[in-house]
């Protein structure tokens, strides 16, 4: 039984996962470039050697892995070829997330859309006349990339947003409790947030409080997991007025901080995840 890891050779949290499975491979952007090849006759699933030994993967592990990773060829037609046919060598290993939720899910807009849940008013726009006129309507906004990845920046005047080039996601901004939860498989671990940043990820010192969600709050979290495609995730959510408001739901979240601070098992369950 080997997991094949899509991430850094020294990412920590790989690595924590790797700790519990019996057999692993991690392969990066440069090993996919470099030190792999592929077989195939088109009749049959492809195959990649590593070291000249093929791989038999049993489980896939997406840490962080761009997907189409190539840096030299120039060719872009030829890479995503390439990736195509690697990608599919492993299509009857168990992936953990699969392929299809992260192209469908990539911008965080999909998922706002494709959940009807609590959520923040939004609006996705680079017409700056549309972005006031939003941020008007409420007592602050932020605003933050719509693919995600990148620190959040609030507003409370619309004459503080002096351009746009690109198109960005304007939510309400709901003051209350942030609130992460991992779901893995069929657990659920859930802790609050202590911080008095608006973005927690900048605060230092921000730290987890385990917490229990009602029966209902815990199978909304599954919900939202199997909607999307996922069999695990970490969901971002703010509870205002006993409520909780979805923000976003992570395709490979970084847990070993909050593992850490709450002694969920994290890393261990994903590898169950992976095994089972």
């Amino acid at each position: 039984m080997t997991t094949v890891i899509f991430g850094k050779q020294n990412d920590i949290h790989a690595l924590a996962v790797a700790e519990h499975l019996p057999s692993y491979v991690i392969l990066d952007d440069k090993s996919i470039e470099n030190d792999v090849s592929i077989t195939t006759d088109l009749f049959s699933k492809p195959v990649v050697f590593l070291d000249n030994k093929p791989i038999e993967a049993t489980s896939v592990y997406w840490r962080n892995l761009d997907i189409y990773p190539f840096q030299s060829d120039n060719h872009i037609a030829n890479a995503i070829a390439y990736m195509k046919i690697f990608l599919e060598a492993f299509s009857d290993a168990r992936w953990v997330n699969p392929l299809p939720a992260f192209i469908d899910h990539y911008t965080k807009i999909d998922q706002l859309r494709a959940l009807d849940i609590l959520k923040p008013k939004t609006l996705v726009t680079n017409n700056l006349f549309d972005a006031r006129k939003f941020i008007s309507m409420f007592e602050s906004v932020a605003a933050k990339p719509v693919a995600g990845g990148a620190y959040i920046e609030r507003f409370w005047d619309p004459k503080d947003l002096e351009e746009l080039k690109q198109p960005v996601a304007l939510q309400e901004f709901i003051t209350g409790t942030n609130t992460r939860t991992f779901v893995i498989g069929d657990d659920v671990y859930t802790a609050e947030v202590n911080t008095t940043h608006d973005d927690f990820r900048l605060d230092k010192e921000f730290t987890y409080t385990p917490v229990e969600l009602s029966p209902e709050e815990r199978q909304l979290a599954l919900d939202i997991t199997s909607t999307l495609g996922y069999k695990w995730t970490a969901i971002d959510w703010i509870r205002f007025d006993d409520q909780l408001y979805f923000l976003e739901a992570n395709f490979s979240p970084m847990f070993l901080y909050f593992q850490e601070q709450t002694e969920y098992p994290i890393a261990k369950q994903l590898a169950k995840l992976l095994l089972n």
